[in-house]
């Protein structure tokens, strides 16, 4: 059965409320813990504690913060798991590739490698040239969700950097590869390791 982070009856803290407490740790499927904050409204989270479904990171803690860098950091116990759904983002990112008839005949896999380095490699010009996405509200320029990101977010830096992910994630569901077991086992030899992994850098 899996751990709860909150609970019903909980005290929390929210950076932008303050302290309050979970009135419901079963609101709804995606938002499930509910918490109520002195002289407000009662506020959603996901179970990691994120105000957004899309947020990166949580805003919910048990331990008061004073800035969002500062919030408290989570220990991993052993049976936790790092990437869940990443073979799930893998296989959707592989089968839109499909459909679009990237993998229509056997695919190279130096090549596919390869490719990968070269989205790393606009990702560095990107950077020297310093440009960065730039997420304005999408308002009356533009007349079309395309158009929007292909002025604000197509050939920067971020978009370099996700179009290496995603070849990953596409090599790797292509070929059948099981990201999340074995970069938990990775991870799980790397704490093993001594200092910079014995290297100088």
């Amino acid at each position: 059965m899996e751990t709860k982070k909150f609970n019903f009856g909980d005290k929390v803290f929210d950076i932008r409320y303050g302290w309050g407490t979970v009135i419901d740790d079963n609101y709804s499927r995606h938002y499930p813990i509910c918490v109520s904050f002195d002289k407000l409204e009662a506020h959603s989270y996901t179970k990691e504690g994120k105000f957004e479904i899309t947020d990166i990171n949580p805003i919910l803690s048990h331990i008061e913060y004073s800035t969002q860098s500062e919030y408290p950091k989570q220990q991993l116990n052993e049976d936790d798991k790092l990437c869940a759904g990443l073979n799930q983002s893998a296989n959707i990112i592989f089968q839109n590739n499909k459909e679009k008839g990237f993998w229509d005949n056997e695919r190279n896999v130096g090549e596919l490698l390869m490719l990968v380095v070269s989205e790393l490699g606009e990702a560095m010009e990107a950077h020297r040239k310093g440009r960065f996405a730039n997420g304005h509200s999408i308002g009356s320029l533009y007349d079309t969700w395309k158009e929007w990101f292909e002025n604000h977010y197509k050939d920067s830096f971020e978009d370099e950097i996700c179009d290496a992910v995603i070849r990953l994630l596409d090599l790797s569901a292509g070929l059948g590869i099981d990201l999340e077991k074995h970069i938990n086992e990775k991870v799980k030899y790397n704490k093993l390791r001594e200092r910079l992994h014995g290297k100088k850098y």
